[in-house]
């Protein structure tokens, strides 16, 4: 029945005497339901006090732990010696002991120490501990798990906390509880780190490569210099740039690059990464598409809002054809410009026959509010009815039709110049809003105002491919809109 686990069960029925590397030192033996264990097995198992195993089977003397305890930090004012081989009783090791002066609560203490390392034997018997050992003095341990630091006491710092001060008890409580803090910890700071503090040796020979090369002309010396200045500082990165300038004149074009692109990493300026980019695209190379957006990438790293090297990067994406992190990257512009068409119509055609789509309509959506705060007839360039077409595609794919005739309506209506005319939206069964004359459908509706607008900013201003989008999506309801949809769909043949 229990054959499967470890340690079999035995003839007798109970459990064996467990080993320590399976079970640990304080578990005791195991009982399972329907097989207690016997006298001869719980006598057998030693007994457990004051939360550690004393008995002489172990080969383990409190005094040794004490010791070492003592022995992993020194003393004040006390040098470290081998308390190993030493008595703690002895004068020149622990000045504060006196033979014959006695303490009653030190006395005490000693004797709860040696009554808790007492255990039993096999046969029920109390046993003292293994040897006669050693006369202790000053008892200078506590109990496993404890710390021994006082107030005020240096003999251990906790982590954080400076030499000489004491830990506060109320550290804890701000703690954040383990697997539910941030991830990866704190972050470093975003930009350009501090510069280093230059060596003397940086300084000449800096000064030096200088002199060489703009006083002298001696590119192969300043050169020489230049990397002995990145030797002793390669943090710093005006040794870099000089020795790329230096192999620029020399004509190495590809080593005054690698020279320049290592450096960049020591200044963390997005303006470096720019350089590096723009030198990297003169240069060419087979790799050039990945070393671009990697430089493009340490640009967005340094600055969030550099909208050109977002637009460089998308670029790179789209000619890998990385679709997805190429909607990314359009989410990311439209971000800072929620208002650039391109990138909107970008973003639907990666899109198209994914599960973006819905991404794709609230950014068209957005677009569609900020242009109606700036274009209040529609007029004035901006978002136009060709924007509106790609649009209406998204509602189409995912089989939206009420949806996509509702924001066909709202937008075509404010492209014409007719936005405040909401009244048309209770006009559901029919699209009348759209017909060529005023008789004998529009008319009918309440709130018109026959005049207020010319034939242009109804059926006659609706471009034919919005009009055919609108007698396709009628179809797509059902039976009973087919008039409907032939009414719209007749039009954009006269």
């Amino acid at each position: 029945m229990y054959n499967s686990q470890y340690p079999p069960l035995s003839p007798s029925g109970s459990l064996p005497y467990p080993t320590l590397p399976y079970f640990g030192l304080e578990q005791g033996p195991l009982v399972r339901p329907g097989c207690p264990p016997d006298d001869a097995t719980i006598h057998s198992y030693p007994r457990v006090e004051n939360g550690g195993m004393y008995t002489n089977d172990n080969n383990f003397d409190p005094v040794d732990r004490i010791l070492r305890e003592d022995d992993q930090e020194p003393l004040e004012g006390m040098p470290r010696y081998n308390l190993n081989s030493l008595d703690a009783n002895v004068p020149t090791v622990d000045p504060d002991f006196f033979p014959g002066l006695h303490n009653s609560d030190t006395d005490s203490h000693n004797l709860s120490d040696d009554s808790s390392m007492k255990a039993t034997t096999g046969n029920g018997e109390v046993e003292g501990r293994r040897g006669a050992g050693r006369r202790r003095g000053r008892g200078r341990g506590q109990r496993r798990g404890r710390a021994s630091v006082k107030p005020g006491d240096q003999a251990m710092r906790w982590p954080g906390v400076p030499s000489g001060q004491t830990r506060d008890p109320k550290a804890r409580e701000n703690v954040v509880p383990r697997g539910e803090g941030a991830r990866g910890g704190r972050r470093g700071k975003r930009g350009p780190r501090a510069p280093a503090e230059p060596s003397k040796a940086f300084k000449d020979f800096q000064a030096k490569a200088t002199v060489a090369f703009l006083l002298d002309k001696n590119f192969e010396v300043a050169a020489e210099y230049a990397r002995q200045a990145i030797q002793v500082n390669p943090e710093i990165f005006a040794a870099h740039s000089l020795l790329s300038e230096i192999l620029l004149e020399m004509g190495k074009k590809e080593e005054s690059l690698a020279v320049l692109w290592s450096g960049a990493h020591t200044k963390r300026e997005a303006g470096v990464w720019w350089e590096v980019a723009n030198r990297t695209a003169e240069l060419g190379g087979s790799n050039i598409l990945e070393e671009l957006k990697y430089c493009y990438s340490q640009i967005i790293s340094l600055d969030p809002t550099d909208y050109d090297a977002h637009q460089e990067r998308l670029s790179i994406y789209l000619e890998q054809d990385i679709g997805g992190r190429a909607i990314k990257a359009c989410e990311a512009l439209l971000k800072l410009r929620p208002n650039n068409l391109e990138t909107l119509q970008t973003l639907a055609e990666l899109c198209a026959g994914t599960d973006e789509v819905p991404g794709a309509q609230e950014a068209y959506k957005d677009c569609v509010h900020y242009y109606q705060k700036i274009q209040h007839n529609g007029y004035g360039g901006g978002f136009s009815f060709s924007d509106l077409n790609i649009y209406l595609e998204l509602f189409a794919s995912l089989n939206q039709w009420w949806a996509g005739i509702s924001a066909l309506r709202t937008v075509a209506r404010w492209l014409c110049g007719r936005k405040d005319e909401v009244f048309w939206d209770s006009a559901q069964d029919n699209d009348c809003e759209w017909d060529s004359d005023d008789q004998p459908r529009r008319i009918c509706v309440p709130g018109f105002k026959p005049g207020s607008f010319g034939p242009e900013a109804y059926g006659d201003g609706l471009p034919y491919e919005i009009r055919a989008k609108l007698g396709i999506f009628r179809l797509h309801l059902g039976p009973h809109f087919l008039a409907e949809a032939l009414v719209s769909l007749l039009a954009c043949l006269n």
